[in-house]
């Protein structure tokens, strides 16, 4: 978080009265980017990832953004299925390298 120079939130999601999720989201210009979003296991599916969507839109629109996007790999297939249910496309895609490790 200290990198980002802009705007930035960190939101905490609460079940059954206790931590249960946890976000980190920044803006940048009219941009909001939501860079994690993680869901403890004992409180997925149960609506706790939308909610915590709606509170990141929620504080970026209060922000000034006018977009909000979100960064998830393609193998994360439930990330995938909450995002495109939310109405969020693909736009673009990248991937990491990293060097062999030696023998």
């Amino acid at each position: 978080m200290h990198r980002a120079k802009a705007p930035k939130t960190i939101l905490l999601g609460r079940h059954k009265d206790r931590a249960a999720a946890a976000a980190f989201l920044a803006v940048h210009e009219t941009t909001a980017m939501l860079h994690a979003l993680h869901v403890a296991p004992t409180a997925r599916r149960t609506g706790l990832a939308r909610r915590m969507m709606q509170g990141a839109a929620t504080w970026a629109l209060l922000q000034g953004a006018q977009t909000f996007a979100v960064l998830v790999t393609e193998a994360n297939g439930p990330a995938q299925a909450l995002y495109q249910g939310l109405g969020f496309e693909s736009v673009a895609r990248y991937h990491y390298r990293k060097r062999p490790e030696k023998p």
